[in-house]
Order: C-alpha cells, then structure tokens, then sequence
C-alpha cells in the first residue's frame, strides 16, 4: 500500500497484475484478429455469389422492376415489381433481372411500345449492382433495400 496525494492509504492494484501493457497487447492482437476476419469474410460475401447473404439478395433482385418515377427522391431510384398498380404513365422504363446473371433493360420506344435490349448484371463488393446492357455503357447502383415489393437503388 502506499500514500495518495491526500496522504491517505491506498491499495496497490496492479500489485499481482504488474504489467498492464501485456493486457494492452492481447487485446490489440485479438482486435486486429478481428479485424481482418471481418474483412475477408465481407470479401467473400460481394465477390462470388456463392455466399448465403448474397443469395438471398439475388434472390429478392431476380424479377420484372420498373421505376416508379413518382416515387424517385434526391439520390435514390424506386422501383416496384411490373405487377404493380402504377398510375397512368407514358412509358416507364426498367430492368428485367434474371436467376444466373442475365438482365433485359426495358425502354419506351419512341411509339411507347417497349424496346427491350439484352445485357448481364452481378453484385459487386459493398451492395453495388452492376447492370451491362449489350453495346452501352455499364451502370452502377448501391443496393439500398429490396424486398418483394420495392427495389430501392442509389446511382453511382
């Protein structure tokens, strides 16, 4: 025991525990350890595909998507599923995503009829999806949610 400021008796914690900078040290060990678990695995998760969180967001993008230009704000796309009852509108456009990588970008042609152009998309890291319709340029998106109902994507 020794002596505060105050002249008082005070306990010696760190009596037995002496060296404070070996706790220090595991534990900055154990949190870069952590670190770059994380890190992988979230590489491993936007890369492949195969991973179960990808899946399921693939899962939820494969379907027949028109934007919902009413509903569009500031930076972020809405689109709901072709199914949906969207007000009267002189063509909208939209992305038909299929099961294993293959995309329809579909567009009002210049009659209003609907011009439908070939292409392919994939999940890129970080929840970006990537649409390349054949002979235009590629377009990057930030998967903000999906659901059965609503594809809410940020253009990048």
């Amino acid at each position: 025991m020794g002596l505060n400021t105050y002249g008082h008796l005070r306990p010696n914690y760190w009596k037995h525990n002496h060296d404070s900078a070996v706790y220090s040290r595991v534990f900055i060990i154990l949190l870069l350890a952590l670190c770059f678990s994380c890190d992988s695995t979230s590489k491993q998760l936007a890369t492949g595909g195969s991973s179960e969180v990808n899946t399921g967001i693939e899962k939820k993008l494969v379907g027949d998507w028109l934007n919902s230009h009413e509903e569009n704000s500031g930076k972020q796309m809405i689109f709901r599923p072709s199914t949906y009852p969207f007000l009267p509108s002189r063509g909208r456009y939209g992305y038909q995503i299929e099961k294993g990588g293959g995309l329809k970008v579909i567009r009002p042609g210049p009659t209003d009829k609907r011009e439908i152009t070939d292409g392919t998309w994939s999940i890129e890291e970080d929840s970006i999806l990537m649409l390349r319709p054949a002979g235009g340029a590629s377009l990057r998106f930030r998967i903000i949610s999906v659901d059965a109902e609503r594809l809410v994507l940020a253009p990048l």
